[in-house]
């Protein structure tokens, strides 16, 4: 039983069919009563895709990210399915491992599905190098980037402010007496770049403070080497303070502490970034900048849900304000 037998038997085209799934509400009541007679008495449920290719919709989103093992982007993503299931949308979740051919591959699998908007979460692909493929696919589609900016037609981005998000940290720092820094970060990505840019910034706004600060690259893949450096340089200098870009680098600097056995925080305060879910299983648990991780999830797609019903968005570059969240892992600011 498809939708051709159900228009047969209802004595109705199978246009009317689709209105009384879709929109009873503009159908004659006499008419949607008896096609939704025949759809009870065979038990029918209408296929999606069928639904879909009526409608010019198939409720479905193609969602592109790095790494869903990293908590950033699995927190972002799980905003972004929880608020679009919400309103009756499935996601293809494709994760990329931050590989220009593997995002290409999905870009082209996911317009072949007939998506109905593209979701990239991820600085990664904000890079110069790679972008043409979601210019190509914006131009058939709605396309919305997390934590990007990809200037062009039919192109949305949400970001966290993470030069901000540096700036109060530091600035809550040195505001408590904290005058020795440590900065923990990576460079593989242009949010990372940016990050450590207003750390740079910042410091050389602030020289009369006497600031003596340190900064360590790193990146995911280096975790079992980093141990090792952090440990190195907190033995040839005493930090006082240690403001990591990532959750999972202040974890790794806890440890670290915790071996030379210093003080948190009354020897070294630390501060991680995004406020992740392993700040509280850090011992103390981490004070972190909020990056906005699951509101990111939800702006997105609520941009995407306002292109799709027909909405304008007059702003294509949404900035959210990071925050502080203080834990135990520092005093107060």
């Amino acid at each position: 039983m498809n939708m051709h037998d159900i228009a047969r038997e209802a004595g109705v085209s199978t246009a009317t069919v689709s209105r009384v799934i879709n929109n009873p509400s503009i159908v004659e009541e006499a008419t949607r009563e008896r096609v939704l007679e025949v759809i009870a008495a065979h038990d029918y449920t209408p296929n999606a895709l069928a639904r879909g290719l009526l409608n010019n919709r198939t409720r479905s989103v193609g969602v592109l990210t790095v790494d869903i093992l990293n908590p950033y982007y699995a927190t972002v993503v799980h905003s972004i399915e929880r608020s679009l299931s919400s309103q009756g949308n499935n996601i293809l979740l494709c994760n990329t491992g931050g590989s220009q051919d593997e995002k290409a591959r999905y870009i082209r699998t996911l317009l072949e599905k007939r998506v109905d908007g593209l979701v990239f979460v991820g600085s990664v692909y904000r890079e110069r190098d790679g972008t043409q493929d979601i210019l190509a696919a914006a131009r058939s589609l709605p396309v919305i980037m997390i934590n990007s900016i990809v200037k062009a037609e039919n192109v949305y981005c949400v970001l966290c402010d993470d030069r901000r998000g540096i700036h109060i940290a530091l600035d809550g720092l040195i505001r408590a007496g904290r005058k020795r820094l440590l900065f923990i970060n990576t460079t593989s990505t242009s949010s990372a770049r940016i990050k450590e840019q207003a750390f740079r910034e910042r410091v050389s706004e602030l020289s009369d403070e006497r600031l003596d600060t340190a900064v360590l690259e790193t990146s995911p893949e280096d975790l079992q080497e980093l141990p090792g450096r952090i440990e190195r340089l907190l033995e040839e200098k005493p930090f006082d303070a240690i403001l990591a870009t990532d959750d999972l680098f202040a974890n790794v600097a806890v440890n670290c502490l915790h071996a030379l056995h210093a003080r948190i925080p009354e020897d070294v305060w630390v501060m991680g970034y995004n406020d992740s879910y392993l700040c509280d299983q850090t011992f103390p648990r981490l004070s972190s900048v909020d990056s906005r991780m699951e509101d990111l999830g939800r702006s997105a797609a609520e941009i995407l849900s306002r292109l799709l019903a027909g909405s304008e968005v007059p702003d294509r570059i949404r900035y959210l304000e990071p925050r502080i969240v203080l834990k135990d892992s520092t005093g107060p600011l």
